[in-house]
């Protein structure tokens, strides 16, 4: 007997496979499990034998399943085309009433030569209220419905509970009906980003194009046929996971983005989700070269030492309205405890409240933490380790058998690896990919593949991905090049450029250095950008110049960085001009800031606007700077708030610096406590509000305010591992001259010996002065040394007099010498009464150049010197100097 006329929802009933399941399979997405392939067959085909298929790749034994698969296939092929041909499309159970007909697909067959995985292939896009599979659109599968559940209810997908950000989120997709516009959805793993986007969209957008792109390249072929569509309907671009379009060998460009924004007609609305960490570390700006303790890059060191993808990437994401999707509150739980009533699965999510938000709860994430704490499997949970240490690392999702067999030891200690036996990696891949639920695919580990029958890797659960606390700075160290020994050349690529945010360059380097050597334009870009990171302009020169002359515009760009650096003016005008005329919008501003410093300020001036026009934060705050040294106050005021009200820390940090000068106390410290609270925001920017909000109380006379604020600022977390955050560090010292100024000694030199481990120069000095004062030379000297070795003109002042006090002449004088290099003007004033007795002349050239920066005492000494000479020019000259008139010299 055979079943003709079922829909995709009637099968899954008949065989216990989920609707999202059977869809995967059918439509040639997933290789499924073996058993749902027999259960499929059976509920077809219920007189015909069972044909084993195998799912997944077992390791070691890859070749042997492959021939088994190839033996099946032949005989599944026959059954897919009669049952393929036996079912009708989904009948719209899922969470909708009707989804559009589809003709069937054979799942065996080879998508389009040409085709990227996950694209049409040309066919035509189905609008949003039809496209409402909960595989296609990303959202975790859920826990299973029971049996005797009401018939009404979706199989993919639980009942929709209202949330707390549907509001707004629902409004600014309503205002981008009629001018397109991107909105962000930001929130941890398994806390309904992805529902609540579609959720949105069905309400306001129901009857719009629904594009769901493969990854970027697939983004950049869509929009080039969006501005000829000529269409009445509008058109959604679904960027689940955002991050992963903004990486790979083709990452989604921000100037398509802006193109999509600004000149698609009809508009476009472009929706993305993230995880806030990823979306932290994407935004995430580390302070350039050379940084001082007060984290201000000087002059000229314009290079931010980040690869393209990420500069870019921030780009993207700037021009994204964020919505943070927060736990459940209370009235959410409200609204799901009615709903549990006519959903079971959502009254089983109820059960964990309070230790687990509702979309996970429904996302099985209690068993899936409850099978990783609970199980005695330590080569099962160091693969998974090695799993989800990849994807921190930079890693595709898919990660290949072979990485992980490679990569888990590292996560065993030795005795384990002693007792591990022949099939230790099988076992470990069999336990991990269980399902936590029969006839599910909710487990810690799922196989990948982009053919039916064939495994490419393996993906860890992002559930489990966002429980492990594993980023950059937690990774072991021996870590690292193992994955670079184990990855393929794209993923070696990113996992070095992880590891060099991390804080191993050496590892970075050995990632690259084959590709570079090779010409590999990327490696050498990174090799440039790590060269200059590290202090070495003229390497990073030699490799980014080659890439530049390429025509790659962020080449071109950072080499102008490093040129700018080197005080090579018109080098870094050409590549500056270069890039901003292939459309670096950084470089635009770049421009412009240099070209009005050379005084070709109405040039300047050009280039920024036309940077500004482009939509960039950064862009706006350097064109209010530029317009309120024109004088232009009203106008940069104008374009500083713009900057800020997009939530730009660098602009709200000015912004409320003005404010702040303007008497404006509380508008000021609105802008600095809105950074602060705004945790997507860099902890760089972050720590420098906190520092300023204390710096304000301080002003006013509020030290437990500032101590208060300035404490935060400390302890908050660095951005990068081996790096810190510079106004951290500033606030360590400076809680360390509140307790010295409050003779609190002890708390004095905590915080004073915290700012000195992290590189502040003041607080090794302020050290020194501490030992002296405690009757300790020889611990001031030392840190007055260390102090000094790092340029410190003070550190340098006290080892010259302590060495006069001591009678060392020669070592006197060597240390008033490299101050004075420096300026110091009391250097220069002490060197003269060193040679005064003994060589008049230096004396007077030492005084001299002390008294042209207005010493007093230098004065005083030189119109002495000068008088006794007896010389009637030096007489007139003293004369000059006594009656404060400028030298004739």
């Amino acid at each position: 007997m055979t079943k003709r006329g079922w829909s995709q929802s009637d099968l899954a009933r008949e065989s216990n496979v989920p609707v999202s399941t059977l869809s995967g399979i059918l439509n040639g997405r997933s290789a499924g499990h073996s058993s749902n392939f027999t259960m499929i067959l059976d509920a077809l085909f219920p007189d015909t034998t069972k044909v084993a298929v195998v799912g997944r790749l077992q390791g070691k034994q890859e070749a042997e399943v492959r021939k088994r698969q190839s033996a099946a296939r032949q005989t599944l092929t026959g059954l897919w085309d009669e049952a393929t041909r036996r079912i009708s499309p989904d009948d719209g159970r899922s969470g909708r009433s009707s989804a559009r007909p589809r003709p069937p697909v054979d799942p065996l067959a080879p998508r389009p030569e040409g085709t990227p995985p996950g694209a049409r292939g040309g066919s035509v896009p189905p609008r949003v209220d039809q496209l409402t599979r909960r595989a296609l659109l990303g959202i975790h599968e859920a826990i299973p419905l029971p049996a005797g559940a009401s018939a009404d209810l979706a199989v993919d997908l639980p009942l929709y509970v209202a949330r707390e950000a549907d509001t707004q989120l629902r409004a600014a997709l309503t205002g981008f009906r009629t001018t397109g516009g991107f909105v962000l959805l930001l929130g941890d793993p398994a806390t309904g980003k992805t529902r609540t986007a579609h959720e949105a969209l069905l309400a306001v957008v129901p009857d719009w194009k629904f594009e769901v792109p493969a990854d970027g390249a697939s983004v950049e072929a869509l929009a080039a046929g969006c501005s000829a569509d000529g269409g009445s309907a509008g058109s959604v671009l679904w960027l689940d996971e955002l991050q992963n379009f903004l990486a790979g060998p083709a990452p989604l460009a921000a100037a398509t983005v802006r193109s999509l924004l600004t000149e698609a007609a009809p508009p476009v609305i472009i929706v993305g989700t993230m995880w806030p960490d990823v979306y932290e570390r994407l935004r995430a700006v580390g302070p350039g070269p050379g940084s001082g303790d007060r984290g201000v890059d000087p002059d000229g060191s314009l290079l931010e030492e980040i690869r393209a993808s990420s500069r870019n990437a921030r780009e993207v994401l700037a021009m994204a309205q964020r919505f943070n999707l927060a736990a459940f509150r209370p009235a959410e739980w409200e609204r799901a405890a009615a709903a549990a009533a006519t959903d079971p699965r959502i009254a089983h999510a109820l059960r964990h409240k309070g230790d687990f938000s509702l979309p996970q709860a429904l996302a099985g994430v209690p068993e899936l933490l409850h099978r990783w704490t609970t199980a005695d499997q330590p080569y099962g949970k160091a693969l998974l380790m090695a799993a989800v240490t990849a994807r921190r690392a930079g890693h595709r999702l898919t990660v290949p058998a072979s990485f992980l067999e490679a990569v888990a030891p590292s996560f065993l200690n030795g005795r384990q690896r002693a007792a591990a036996d022949a099939a230790w990696f099988d076992d470990a891949l069999a336990w991990a990919c269980e399902p936590v639920f029969p006839h599910t695919e909710i487990a810690l580990l799922s196989p990948y593949g982009q053919a039916m029958g064939r495994v490419d890797g393996y993906r860890a659960s992002d559930v489990l991905a966002g429980h492990l606390d594993i980023n950059w700075g937690t990774i072991p160290p021996e870590v690292w090049p193992v994955m670079v020994a184990a990855a393929d050349p794209e993923a070696r690529r990113q996992i070095g450029f992880n590891a060099e945010q991390a804080g191993y360059p050496d590892v970075a380097r050995a990632a690259w250095q084959d590709e570079a050597e090779q010409g590999n334009p990327n490696a050498m870009f990174d090799l440039g950008l790590l060269a200059s990171s590290e202090g070495n302009p003229d390497e990073a020169r030699r490799l980014l110049t080659p890439v530049a002359e390429s025509g790659y515009p962020l080449a071109m760009y950072n080499l102008a960085g490093v040129l700018h650096g080197q005080g090579d003016f018109d080098g870094a005008r050409h590549w500056y001009r270069r890039a901003a005329e292939a459309g670096e919008v950084f470089a635009m501003t770049r421009l412009g800031e240099l070209l009005h410093a050379l005084g070709e300020r109405e040039e300047g001036l050009a280039w920024v606007r036309r940077a500004v026009e482009y939509g960039g934060q950064p862009a706006m705050t350097s064109y209010a700077q530029l317009l309120h040294a024109e004088g232009q106050v009203a106008a940069a005021r104008h374009w500083l708030v713009q900057a800020a009200e997009r939530q730009y820390a660098p602009a709200r940090q000015l912004l409320a610096a003005q404010l702040y000068e303007d008497g404006d106390v509380a508008s000021a410290r609105r802008w600095l406590t809105m950074t602060v609270e705004d945790t997507a925001t860099s902890n760089v920017h972050r720590a420098s509000a906190m520092h300023a909000l204390g710096e304000m109380c301080r002003q006013q006379g509020d030290l437990g305010g500032a101590r208060d604020w300035w404490e935060r600022a400390a302890d908050l977390p660095p951005y990068r591992r081996g790096k810190v955050n510079p106004a951290g560090v500033v606030s360590m010292y400076a809680l360390g001259l509140l307790a010295h100024q409050q003779q609190d000694v002890s708390t004095a030199r905590r915080w004073f010996s915290r700012a000195a481990e992290a590189g502040s120069t003041d607080a090794v000095y302020a050290l020194g002065v501490m030992a002296d004062a405690e009757g300790d030379p020889v611990a001031a000297a030392g840190f007055w040394r260390r102090a000094a070795k790092s340029g410190h003109v003070d550190a340098m002042l006290r080892l010259g007099r302590q060495a006069n006090l001591q009678g060392d002449v020669p070592a006197c004088t060597q240390w008033f010498a490299k101050a004075a290099e420096k300026g110091s003007g009391a250097a220069e004033t002490a060197l003269g009464m060193l040679f005064s007795e003994t060589d008049p002349a230096a004396a007077r050239h030492w005084f001299t150049r002390a008294a042209e920066r207005g010493i007093p005492q230098a004065i005083h000494f030189l119109i002495k010197a000068l008088e006794q000479t007896g010389d009637a020019a030096d007489a007139k000259e003293a004369r000059r100097w006594r009656a404060g008139l400028p030298s004739e010299a």
